[in-house]
């Protein structure tokens, strides 16, 4: 049986996705399909990404060499992947540094893994999306080499990087990135905070938006919704840290002075 039209269409398949095209031409027996998957990997054109799931190597490549993309990899191991935080900062081109590490929500149990020096680490989907069945208003469908790969859109990503700068490569990387942003749809961000319902989060994105104003074209009275539905007591922009800094009253937020003046900027300026 020939898998080369499957293969020519499927850069990288999970186990399923092949059992499905050779049941459809007529090989459904078990022992056969195996027998068919173990032949290909044998002979090089197929290899192990991690169990379960594979990648083809075009003739005359050496699979050892032969680099697949992260981004197909991350976005096809699981059906409902969803590649998201500094990954889909890099993806649409905003990532102000490279990484080699990649976040996608999956509601399935994975581990994280490793493949060709990069990382792939698997996040919970916000549970308040998970619950209200709103999973699916984060995603841009994308199409790369021909296959469509689920992407956060560019609104979720920049709150979802606010609310864990930590998965973006840190407040640096998060604020250079986010700032470096074309244009962003103001009533999706606006949206999407509502549906997570976090008080905390809404007050971060209105004082980095309120920072970033001229360069968003934000209205004071966008910036008036959002101050509307801040925490009532102070908070840490990062309660786990509790730096010391400044009080944004507007946001109720203590701000840590590297953040409010931007001091990396003042370090690059030393180099």
């Amino acid at each position: 049986m020939k898998l080369e039209p499957f293969f020519a269409r499927h850069p990288v398949f999970r186990r399923e996705e092949i059992i499905e095209f050779m049941s459809a031409q007529g090989q459904k027996n078990k022992n056969t399909q195996k027998e068919l998957i173990s032949y290909h990997l044998k002979s090089g054109k197929i290899v192990h990404i991690r169990r379960g799931f594979f990648a083809v190597i075009p003739s005359s490549f050496d699979p050892k060499k032969f680099l697949i993309d992260p981004y197909l990899i991350a976005g096809r191991v699981k059906k409902e992947a969803v590649i998201a935080y500094h990954a889909a900062l890099s993806f649409y081109g905003y990532a102000y540094s490279s990484f080699s590490k990649f976040h996608f929500f999956t509601h399935r149990t994975v581990a994280p893994f490793d493949f060709q020096g990069s990382i792939y680490h698997p996040i919970s989907f916000p549970r308040v999306l998970s619950l209200a069945g709103k999973e699916s208003f984060i995603v841009n469908l994308e199409d790369r080499m021909g296959l469509d790969i689920k992407v956060t859109s560019l609104e979720c990503t920049l709150v979802d990087c606010l609310d864990k700068p930590q998965l973006a490569g840190g407040w640096e990387e998060t604020w250079r990135s986010l700032e470096g942003l074309s244009y962003i749809n103001l009533e999706k961000v606006f949206e999407y905070l509502l549906l997570l319902d976090n008080a905390s989060l809404i007050a971060k994105t209105g004082f980095f938006l309120e920072q970033n104003r001229e360069h968003f074209n934000i209205d004071e009275s966008y910036l008036d919704r959002l101050h509307q539905k801040i925490p009532k007591q102070k908070q840490y922009l990062e309660r786990s840290k509790k730096e010391p800094g400044v009080l944004i009253k507007r946001w109720n937020l203590i701000i840590p002075h590297y953040i409010l003046s931007k001091g990396w900027e003042e370090l690059h300026d030393l180099i």
